[in-house]
């Protein structure tokens, strides 16, 4: 299949990984060959790969010889992943150059597993994990919170649509237990400029606690009733280019701090009764 190909540097396949046998296949049917002829790509450095079950991944990343590849790859798409119900932060992080994670329709996906309390944190930390991740995308999940986002400094764009069972964004609970050390100099969102937020029926909070935004373009809220606070005061948002838009009823409910920060962002606002697509 690929044995023309031993000078091919960069690759991308759709749709690998099967979703009947997310155990143990790493393709689709269950077969090796295509891990075979990746092996025989000596040339190879980048790998953008959309996967059909995480148990691939983690598969991938059990060959030696694939391990550098893997960790290379720029973009990661898990499509409807069924049963699958915890995902390794650990194991995500060691994408070392992801710029790109989109989650679409993993139904069944609960939880991201990391140790907040322990070691997992500082370790991902220490080894730059998720330093290049700019943007992710999340599709209608069971998650209660993302805090695991906290990790990923360099964010630009988080979409969170249709995640019936979404809570928080940051969840203040999870960002308890994380040592105050590996807090320290930690300012969640520095450089995020867009956030979408859309059908997330139970969403209370995106932060717990007002943060400077300092890149922050646009923000849009769509069908997020339960999302009375903005994590917003009157020094968010340094340079005013902030775009907010969402439904007129949901911003005439919201609760402010004080009238300063109410009247600071009310120029900014438009009404918008529409999910911005993916990727605007």
């Amino acid at each position: 299949l690929i044995s023309n190909l031993k000078m091919l540097e960069a690759l991308r396949m759709f749709k690998c990984g099967s979703r009947e046998q997310e155990s143990d296949s790493i393709l689709s049917g269950g077969s090796l060959v295509l891990v075979e002829e990746l092996l025989g790509l000596k040339h190879l450095n980048v790998l953008t790969i959309t996967l059909h079950s995480f148990a691939a991944l983690q598969r991938l990343l059990t060959y030696p010889s694939l391990q550098s590849i893997v960790s290379n790859t720029p973009s990661l798409s898990l499509t409807n992943c069924r049963s699958l119900s915890s995902l390794s932060v650990l194991t995500l992080a060691s994408l070392r150059h992801l710029e790109a994670l989109d989650m679409r329709y993993c139904k069944d996906l609960e939880e991201m597993e990391i140790d907040y309390a322990g070691g997992e944190v500082k370790r991902i930390r220490e080894t730059h994990g998720f330093f290049s991740l700019h943007k992710v995308s999340i599709w209608g999940s069971k998650l209660r919170h993302v805090t695991w986002l906290i990790l990923a400094p360099n964010l630009k764009l988080i979409q969170m649509y249709d995640c019936r069972c979404l809570e928080e964004i940051i969840s203040l609970e999870k960002l308890g237990e994380v040592p105050s050390e590996e807090m320290q100099n930690l300012i969640p969102f520095a450089r995020l400029e867009r956030l979408s937020l859309g059908g997330l029926e139970n969403l209370r909070s995106i932060y717990p606690r007002a943060l400077p935004f300092p890149h922050l373009k646009e923000l849009h809220v769509t069908l997020c009733p339960k999302l009375k606070k903005l994590p917003f005061d009157c020094t968010s948002g340094h340079e005013r280019k902030l775009i907010i838009k969402g439904q007129e009823e949901w911003w005439n409910n919201l609760q402010w701090d004080d009238q300063a920060t109410q009247n600071a962002f009310l120029p900014y606002f438009k009404t918008n009764v529409f999910f911005p697509l993916c990727g605007e």
